[in-house]
C-alpha cells in the first residue's frame, strides 16, 4: 500500500511540475514578444535603478520610499489582461529601461506566477541579477532558488527594509 502510494505521490508531483514548467515556459516567449515596459511619458534616455512588479499595497510603498530617496524606479502592476492592454501600448525597449544589469529586480506581487515571470524577464533581457522576489506558496520557494531570485518573507517584508536591503546591496555589504 505504501509503496503505490509513494508511486502515485511522485507521479502527481512530477505531472505538476511538468505542467508548472510548460506553462511557464510556454508563456514566457508569447508576454516576452508583447511587453514593453517604459511608461508613456518616459523619456528615452531613463535608466531605472530599480523595477517593482505589484500592484499591492508593499509595491506602492516600496516605490515611494525608493523616490522620496532620489532613487529611479518603475512599477509595473500584475501580469493580468488589463495590464497586458496597457503594457502593449507603451513603447522602447526593455534594455532602454533597464539600464544595466546592476539593476534591482523587486517582484512583491500576490502570485508566485508572476514574481517569477518578471525576474526571470528580468534577468533574460537586461541580465539584471539582483532578484528579489515573495514566495506566496512555501511549495514554490525551490523554484525561485532554483532561478537565482532571493526570496522575501511576505509577513515581513516592509517598505523600509527592502529599501536597506537594496542599499545595502548597492554598497556592497549585502
Amino acid at each position: 500500500m505504501t509503496i503505490l502510494t509513494n508511486i502515485l505521490l511522485l507521479t502527481a508531483l512530477t505531472a505538476y511540475l511538468l505542467i508548472v514548467g510548460f506553462v511557464f515556459t510556454g508563456q514566457m516567449n508569447d508576454i516576452l514578444k508583447g511587453y514593453h515596459f517604459r511608461p508613456k511619458d518616459a523619456a528615452p534616455d531613463d535608466d531605472y535603478e530599480v523595477l517593482i512588479g505589484g500592484e499591492g499595497e508593499l509595491a506602492i510603498l516600496f516605490e515611494e520610499k525608493l523616490k522620496e530617496n532620489g532613487i529611479s524606479c518603475l512599477r509595473i502592476p500584475e501580469f493580468d489582461s488589463k495590464a497586458r492592454e496597457e503594457m502593449m501600448a507603451v513603447s522602447s525597449r526593455w534594455h532602454e529601461v533597464a539600464g544595466a544589469p546592476g539593476m534591482a529586480v523587486f517582484a512583491l506581487d500576490g502570485s508566485d506566477y508572476h514574481n517569477l515571470l518578471l525576474c526571470g524577464m528580468a534577468n533574460r533581457m537586461a541580465g539584471a541579477e539582483q532578484l528579489y522576489g515573495i514566495c506566496n506558496e512555501s511549495g514554490n520557494r525551490g523554484i525561485f532558488l532554483e532561478n537565482r531570485i532571493r526570496v522575501l518573507e511576505k509577513t515581513g517584508a516592509t517598505p523600509e527594509g527592502l529599501y536597506h536591503l537594496f542599499m545595502r546591496q548597492c554598497t556592497g555589504n549585502g
